[in-house]
């Protein structure tokens, strides 16, 4: 959820200062000058409006933390009704019957006083063993310390989210007895700067964001943030009277209600890009099938209504990308940026004063789907700022940066990449010995092999890219990096045989299998193998101990170009077998498209000589096209086979079919 809204000015006698900040926090007054100067970089007067992406880690003892929330907490009403569980029947009966609406505040830190009447108040203690759990939306319960089970639902939302993180925080900290608090905060933060011959600068220049530790893909919520900066841009330049300092608190406060409430009613999942599983897009033609989309109507204020728009299909990145823009602005040279990716190098993009903020964030963002289906946020970070160099922690990073001290400081990058000049420079370390020489030299020959790969297939990009920007373009190129990226990472991860080493020259299986080498000591193929294991298990969890049969028969149209008739006739048995329900045909259909971009495989039965396996193959067939989804594929598989990306592309089987042949 969102953590707190934040609006920034530059002063011009203070600089870069916090003029607003909801809910209050000590460690952001702490850290002011770091949060404003992110929020307020460089270079923020040469135009109008622009947008940033950044993380900052915020240290803060707990006692200054639960200061700061008890101070909210008994500060704010927040309509609130109570409830316990009743173990027999095993629902929620209110607190005090007949009356159950009223107020919450927070007396002591892990005391509540839920007033049941007007006179009476039943003071509870909350148990810290465990954090509160979410039962439904704005609706939360946690443990007493006399035992039952107590809930509290907030029915306007107001208050949900403070209470929530307060009591999460409270039982984390409890839990490891840490001294100080750590958090990791995403920001999406927008600039105005609007000119005003009322100030000494001639111009107002302002800038509000959202900050959560627990969401990473915010520019969703750009027409709430946007609105509440209107709002803000209207007041004058005098912050001194209390009466303005409410006016803003008012907006902040609003924006963070707004937030979290859309939140709820939306769902968190499609604002988080998760490192930690494989990351790609679900299948276009799907998309356009289950249109992906879903518009939220929202009442900003009594006169304003707000209307947002979400992608629930697609892969969430940290902000909007487009790889076809990343690919023609660096062409060939985007397969080195790949590789470093690949091989965990410490990466740059270095924008300039013609650049936006926006820009260059984009830029950044677009590496999570240049190596999708690898998930690598953990280790993206858009724009960083001289006043915080924790990124140098990691091991590898890319970042998005515009001060040109970064390109001088060689230590702190393996590879620079120039966004507006599109040229890429690779800092090659010294040769000290002769066996590093001789290392180097063997490692070289191996080299020569993969870009000999990589340029092919940067070749067809390139030309099938031509001058299209629309959006089924950009599925499509990255349809292709993640079918190339796949072939590459199954065999460097050994979960297929994908190698005839009889037929391939040696030097090309030597140098594959030193790539995967770099890529176990980068990291990422432990996240593969996990990320196929993990449909093993959706396999196992749908289908019960009968999932070995059609997990195989899955695997076999997916892997296989060429099936033999024998195996033919055993898939299209295990598929008339098992996928009886419309469930099942969808559950199997939904997991097939996240690996394959059409149903072709599962229709060679069809141009079989053997009337066994056509016969068979017309069974599934038949219930595939009754079922709606599957009806809707098979109408689109002579188109998807002449022109999806997937299949279209001769070079998207590079590294898999066509380079590495199959035995």
């Amino acid at each position: 959820m969102a953590d707190f809204a934040v609006l920034c000015e530059f002063d011009i006698h203070k600089g870069c200062v916090i003029r607003g900040l909801y809910p209050e926090r000590a460690d952001l007054r702490t850290a002011e000058f770091q949060v404003a100067s992110y929020m307020l970089p460089d270079g923020t007067h040469n135009r109008q409006t622009d947008k940033t992406f950044f993380t900052l880690t915020l240290e803060q003892t707990p006692e200054a933390y639960f200061e700061d929330h008890k101070a909210l907490l008994t500060r704010e009403a927040f309509p609130v009704e109570a409830y316990i569980l009743d173990h027999v029947s095993k629902s929620w009966m209110p607190m005090v019957q007949g009356v159950s609406k009223r107020t919450l505040s927070l007396e002591a830190i892990t005391r509540f006083a839920l007033i049941g009447s007007e006179s009476e108040a039943y003071p509870i203690e909350v148990a810290l063993t465990s954090p509160p759990s979410v039962v439904s939306e704005n609706f939360l319960s946690f443990e007493s310390e006399g035992g039952p089970r107590l809930s509290l639902r907030f029915p306007e939302g107001r208050g949900f989210t403070i209470v929530h993180n307060y009591l999460k925080t409270l039982a984390e900290w409890k839990a490891k007895g840490k001294d100080k608090l750590r958090s990791a905060y995403n920001f999406f933060n927008i600039i105005c700067n609007r000119k005003d011959s009322a100030v000494a600068r001639g111009a107002t220049v302002r800038a509000l964001a959202l900050a959560s530790n627990k969401i990473n893909v915010l520019f969703p919520l750009e027409p709430l943030v946007t609105e509440a900066l209107v709002e803000v841009m209207e007041l004058p330049p005098v912050w001194q009277e209390d009466k303005r300092h409410e006016e803003v608190q008012k907006i902040l406060g609003l924006l963070y209600d707004q937030t979290n409430s859309l939140l709820h009613s939306v769902g968190i999942s499609i604002f988080i890009s998760d490192c930690s599983s494989l990351n790609f897009r679900s299948n276009s033609i799907l998309r356009r099938f289950s249109s992906g989309q879903k518009k939220v109507d929202l009442q900003w204020t009594p006169e304003v209504k707000l209307q947002l728009q979400f992608d629930l299909n697609g892969y969430s990145t940290l902000t909007p990308v487009s790889l076809s823009k990343f690919v023609r602005t660096f062409r060939e040279k985007t397969m080195t940026i790949y590789r470093a990716i690949l091989e965990g190098k410490r990466i740059i993009f270095v924008g300039g004063p013609q650049l936006m903020f926006q820009e260059l964030a984009e830029y950044v963002s677009a590496c999570n789907l240049l190596v999708a289906p690898l998930g690598i946020t953990d280790r993206t970070f858009p724009f960083v700022h001289l006043i915080d160099m924790a990124f140098l922690d990691q091991k590898s990073y890319i970042i998005g940066v515009t001060n040109p001290l970064f390109v001088d400081k060689k230590a702190w990058w393996d590879v620079c990449c120039d966004v507006l000049a599109g040229t890429v420079k690779v800092n090659t370390p010294p040769t000290n010995s002769a066996d590093e020489f001789l290392k180097k030299a063997v490692n070289s020959l191996q080299e020569t092999k993969i870009k000999a790969l990589d340029v092919e297939f940067i070749e067809e990009v390139l030309k099938r890219l031509g001058g299209d920007d629309t959006p089924a373009m950009d599925e499509r190129i990255e349809a292709c990096f993640y079918n190339y990226t796949k072939h590459q990472l199954d065999y460097w991860s050994n979960q297929a045989n994908l190698v005839d080493f009889e037929r391939e020259e040696k030097a090309l299986v030597d140098a594959f299998n030193g790539k995967a080498i770099l890529l176990r000591n980068a990291g990422l193929a432990a996240q593969y193998e996990t990320h196929l294991d993990s449909f093993r298990e959706d396999f196992k969890s749908f289908f019960g101990e009968e999932y070995v049969e059609i997990y195989r028969t899955f695997n076999s149209f997916v892997e296989n170009d060429e099936i033999d008739d024998y195996e033919l006739i055993l898939n299209y048995t295990t598929l008339n077998k098992h996928l009886v329900t419309d469930a099942q045909l969808e559950f199997f259909l939904r997991l097939y498209l996240k690996k394959k971009q059409n149903i072709e495989n599962l229709m060679v039965g069809l141009y079989a000589h053997s009337e066994s396996i056509l016969e068979r193959a017309m069974d599934f067939l038949v219930k595939v096209e009754a079922n709606k989804i599957g009806n809707f594929l098979m109408s689109k598989t002579c188109l998807l086979y002449t022109s999806d990306a997937a299949d279209d592309l001769l070079c998207v089987d590079l590294g898999g079919r066509r380079i590495i042949k199959k035995k």
